[in-house]
């Protein structure tokens, strides 16, 4: 977590975000630049609940992408349970004639299978926005076909005398 002293370089979000649905939505992406290290902030909402990924590394532009994308997988792992998970494994940053279009390479690992799920957005306001949308274009099919692992919270209480 950044702290207080720390400011955004970077903030998107949506104005009201999106709740409930069967497909994983965006809510916020930040990314926090302090010194030469970054940290990535993903928001992200599926089923009616809110989960908030992040990940932490050097400070270059390159990085910052892949950051953002890891920050979104690391969102979504405890819907996946302990039986699969998901890693980055490239961003790329392409153009496309006039567009700009950014690609996302991710793994999926389960049990001894790996399998590699690519999306891609245009980049149209954005950067951390679009790699977001880009990493769930890979995701989205997969995760939709998945019987979602509720994720466990406890709510710690004072024993009783």
């Amino acid at each position: 977590m950044p702290e207080p002293s720390e400011r955004p370089a970077h903030r998107a979000r949506l104005a009201e975000p999106p709740t409930g649905g069967a497909r994983v939505r965006f809510v916020s992406a930040n990314l926090y630049v302090a010194g030469l290290r970054t940290q990535a902030q993903v928001e992200l909402t599926w089923r009616g609940m809110i989960r908030l990924g992040s990940a932490t590394g050097p400070s270059t532009r390159e990085n910052a992408e892949r950051l953002v994308a890891s920050a979104t997988l690391s969102a979504l792992q405890p819907y996946l349970g302990e039986e699969r998970t998901l890693a980055v494994e490239d961003v790329a940053r392409l153009r496309l004639g006039r567009r700009t279009v950014y690609v996302v390479s991710v793994k999926l690992l389960e049990q001894r299978s790996e399998k590699v799920l690519t999306g891609s957005c245009t980049l149209e306001q954005d950067a951390p926005q679009t790699v977001v949308f880009a990493t769930l274009a890979a995701v989205n099919r997969i995760l939709g076909g998945m019987p979602a692992q509720e994720p466990v919270e406890y709510e710690l209480r004072p024993a009783s005398a």
